[in-house]
């Protein structure tokens, strides 16, 4: 569900347009005379709720209370929400999830079902941070060790698909940064190669198991790095703040990259990665 508490799973199916069920759920809310997808910046407590898609198309949800709901996606009404000065078609989904998630928000929400693959995706379907830049986040909120040194172009595949599964954890550990925060499809093991070293990939095509990417920028970053993974709450390092000083391109911050895809297939964690050119 979009918005909700990063899923781990350890394998995921990708196609040209989505990762399979990656964010083909969502919140809508009233706003003046329409509906508008509810946005993760605007109600980070949403980050708190478990959503996980079993067999069937049924919803697990788990509110941070510890109220559960099984959702098993019979939708009333067709209508048509804003995303980001763009319309998506949902359904309206109603339930007692409605007024469990209204209370938790504080404001009227309802649960939608998404039509169309990518049509609440602000970028590219598949996101994609490395291991190195992480810790180089990290250095700089003084909460780990050395910066990783120069090496290779490979590393080993982590998928982390941001949608439709279960988060776990209370996120940042002991203080210090977790991917989790960048709520990427992929982590990409990287040992060998200094930070940002992904900023060289744009234009190029990445080989993950089976599946082949086309990457086609690095990402603009909004303030919902800064919730504290699972929490719902804001806090811990600011990784806006700490990128501000030399990652800011067009007034962004920007912070790992985006890919379309080339060669649809599965991808799972320990997946092999190969950079190549095109």
């Amino acid at each position: 569900m979009k918005g909700a508490a990063h899923s781990h799973p350890e394998r995921i199916a990708v196609r040209r347009d989505e990762v399979v069920g990656d964010r083909r759920w969502a919140l809508i809310q009233p706003a003046a005379s329409e509906w508008r997808i509810v946005r993760t910046v605007e109600s980070p407590k949403m980050t708190a709720v478990r959503a996980r898609c079993a067999a069937g198309g049924v919803l697990h949800l788990e509110l941070p209370d510890g109220r559960r709901y099984l959702v098993d996606g019979a939708h009333t009404g067709a209508v048509v929400a804003e995303y980001w000065g763009r319309p998506a078609n949902v359904h309206l989904v109603p339930g007692p999830w409605d007024r469990a998630l209204s209370e938790l928000l504080g404001g009227e929400v309802h649960l939608v079902t998404v039509d169309r693959a990518g049509a609440v995706v602000f970028a590219e379907p598949v996101s994609i941070v490395t291991t190195s830049s992480v810790l180089e986040v990290a250095r700089r909120a003084g909460v780990s060790g050395d910066a990783p040194g120069d090496g290779d172009g490979d590393g080993d595949g982590h998928g982390d698909a941001d949608g439709d599964g279960d988060g776990d954890g209370d996120g940042d550990g002991d203080g210090g940064v977790d991917d989790e925060r960048f709520r990427s499809t992929l982590v990409i093991d990287t040992p060998g190669l200094s930070a940002f070293a992904e900023d060289g990939w744009v234009g190029g095509r990445l080989q993950v198991g089976p599946v082949e990417l086309i990457v086609r920028q690095r990402l603009a970053r909004c303030a919902v790095i800064r919730i504290r993974p699972g929490t719902g709450v804001v806090g811990g390092p600011d990784p806006l703040k700490l990128l501000a000083a030399d990652r800011v391109v067009n007034g962004e911050v920007v912070f790992g990259l985006g890919a379309e895809v080339a060669v649809p297939g599965e991808i799972a964690v320990g997946d092999p990665v190969r950079l190549t050119r095109t």
